[in-house]
């Protein structure tokens, strides 16, 4: 009997005890019917329907002073509700009942059921961490005292590893205990408990900004889907790949997978996890640059997490809604959200949210110390434990002059760096965190060197590379590929291209820190290979696009005053750059600083024969007779 006939039937049996007026086959029947509909994750709207008997059930049983019956109602009453009305009235009721059954004589398999509804409800739907923690130690106790079965051990591994992305300040609990349970479901030929067991390990990848972790994980889920797949499985794949498309930056993409997966949600009836998709919408909005609609979707979230009295929801929404409106350029409002944040007491239990940058959370980290906001209720997620986390170990600054800063100090220059060494750190920032295959490293450093003794130059050079950036850590390896590991190395000019991308998207904010990051780009003398040269002017190419992008917002917002600032060190930095030197002329002009204009193309034209033996451009030269030409008629005129 499929899925459907079983539905009927239990539809059927429930209508024949109610006209037999028999209590009890009506609360069996009704109890094995909402269990179906909540495994089923189809159609949750079909619990509705089920949901309305609920009130009369209850009448029956005070009248007919059955109130042995309840603990039976109430897992079902709990699971429906908690799926479909989280704001029911009674619902306070259900979960009291629901929770003290868990403490009764009940089968193993029946205690672990009541006890994974109440977790995901605890966790996802509402963060109530003391509940969560309370539902733990009963899972924990049924684990101890019997394990052998495989459902045991699957549904332990879920519950677990979702209090521990929510709660656990260790960054390696949550993703060791999927993997545990991911190895046990393989060996135990339960793929059913693989899909919820990747969700959260892949929201708790994704959070960290682990890219490779996250997509392993997503492949992963990807190759569980079939015909048979449940609905809303699919729905969590659209909701991951939609994650990591933003957080590559191609937030076309990211939007179209968010919107379909709201858009299963939404059709399979769930209460909370829409919630979860529309955030993540919202915030793709906003890095497309489309704040004020972002701003919207995020309303209607903190308005349904003020329905559902969900804190971690409305955490969720605040803190989401203070990172787009910061990088809309509106700080007060960024304040308001956080100050709200704050005061949403059960916040200071999350250890991690979703769908935030982790530059916008050091952001509003900065914020909240600026605006005098409680420091203690969001230091979870602003402040994690110096020993929980993976703390970059050395700084390395390749715009301008190279240089490298361990956990020690400072080292010497580039002018006093060995050499190679130093050439291999900057092919290893140039390929990005993708990283190079060794051969290749060895092609480019050493071309005229035969394979053997190309790669005993490499391990001698990465032994004494490690050692400049403090640590074996500093260089991963991974079937012949070498990165740095952007957990340990922060680098400036990975960090320069991410703010150039957001500014893309119309964040000025963004626009304003990638230019204060760009002081040049790395040494001429380390920089003699091809691949070095064309990083080289990707770099400078952003950096060209950047500047006009940010002075158009000043003289826009009537700030012409920072535009000229802005241009004067562009050309500072880049003396070559023919559309920094007429743009900085026509502001000079403007402000009637004609001694400065004078002094700007002497310079210009000084570089330009020194470095290309060539005068200024035709265009400069053009603006430059014209400039002329209009200072003699107004001295004329004058005269």
């Amino acid at each position: 009997m499929n899925l459907t006939e079983t539905k009927a039937q239990y539809e059927l049996t429930f209508q024949q005890f109610k006209e037999k007026e028999d209590l009890a086959g009506m609360v069996q029947s009704w109890a094995r019917m909402v269990d179906i509909l909540w495994a089923e994750w189809e159609d949750c709207t079909q619990l509705d329907d089920w949901i309305d008997e609920l009130n009369n059930l209850r009448q029956l049983i005070n009248a007919q002073k059955r109130q042995d019956l309840l603990p039976h109602l109430a897992k079902g009453a709990f699971a429906a509700l908690s799926i479909r009305r989280m704001e029911h009235p009674d619902f306070a009721f259900w979960e009291r009942i629901n929770l003290q059954s868990l403490e009764g004589k009940l089968p193993i398999e029946e205690r672990l059921i009541r006890s994974l509804q109440c977790m995901i409800h605890y966790t996802w739907g509402v963060g109530d961490q003391p509940r969560a923690s309370l539902v733990l130690d009963y899972i924990n106790i049924i684990f101890r005292h019997d394990n052998s079965s495989g459902m045991v051990q699957c549904i332990y591994h879920v519950c677990s590893a979702t209090y521990q992305y929510w709660f656990d300040p260790d960054p390696q609990a949550c993703p060791a205990t999927v993997n545990e349970g991911l190895a046990l479901s393989k060996t135990l030929a339960l793929p059913h408990w693989d899909v919820p067991m990747l969700n959260v390990a892949l929201f708790h990848a994704c959070s960290g900004e682990q890219y490779k972790l996250a997509t392993a994980y997503l492949e992963a889920l990807g190759e569980r889907l079939d015909e048979h797949s449940r609905t809303h499985d699919y729905a969590i794949y659209y909701h991951f790949k939609a994650y990591l498309a933003w957080l590559d930056g191609n937030h076309d993409a990211a939007l179209f997978a968010a919107e379909k997966a709201l858009d299963i949600a939404t059709k399979t009836g769930f209460s909370f996890s829409p919630v979860y998709y529309t955030l993540a919408v919202a915030q793709i909005l906003a890095s497309l640059g489309r704040h004020a609609e972002a701003l919207r979707y995020v309303g209607k979230c903190r308005k349904t997490a003020h329905r559902y009295k969900s804190s971690n929801i409305g955490c969720m929404a605040y803190i989401i809604g203070a990172s787009i409106a910061l990088n809309a350029n509106r700080p007060w409002m960024a304040k308001r959200y956080l100050r709200v944040a704050a005061d949403l007491g059960p916040a200071r239990q999350y250890q991690r949210l979703p769908w935030v940058r982790q530059r916008d959370m050091e952001c509003l980290s900065q914020l909240q110390v600026a605006s005098d906001i409680d420091g203690n209720a969001l230091s979870n997620l602003f402040n994690p434990p110096v020993n929980s986390v993976k703390r970059e170990k050395c700084r390395v600054t390749t715009l301008g002059k190279l240089k490298i800063k361990t956990n020690t100090g400072h080292t010497p220059s580039s002018r006093k760096l060995p050499k190679i060494p130093l050439t291999l750190l900057l092919h290893l920032v140039a390929a990005g965190k993708d990283g190079l295959n060794r051969s290749e490293l060895v092609e480019r450093i050493w071309p005229d060197t035969d394979e053997e003794k190309g790669n005993h130059r490499l391990k001698t050079t990465l032994y004494r590379l490690r050692g400049l950036l403090g640590g074996d850590s500093a260089i991963k390896q991974y079937q012949g590929v070498l990165s740095l590991d952007p957990e340990y190395c922060l680098v400036d000019s990975w960090e320069f291209e991410k703010q150039c991308e957001a500014a893309r998207s119309g964040n000025m904010h963004n626009a304003v820190s990638a230019v204060a990051l760009f002081r040049g780009t790395f040494d001429d003398g380390l920089a003699d290979s091809g691949s070095l040269r064309c990083y080289r002017i990707h770099l400078e190419r952003a950096y060209a696009e950047l500047v006009p992008l940010l002075a158009a917002h000043y003289q826009t917002n009537a700030q012409p005053a920072k535009a000229l600032e802005l241009y004067r060190k562009a050309l500072d930095l880049d003396p070559l750059n023919d559309d920094f030197c007429i743009n900085l002329i026509k502001l000079l002009d403007e402000f009637g600083y004609k001694a400065e204009i004078q002094k700007t193309l002497i310079r210009c034209r000084a570089s330009r024969m020194s470095e290309l033996s060539l005068d200024l451009p035709a265009p400069v030269l053009k603006y430059c007779r014209e400039f002329v030409a209009k200072n003699r008629r107004h001295d004329d005129d004058n005269t």
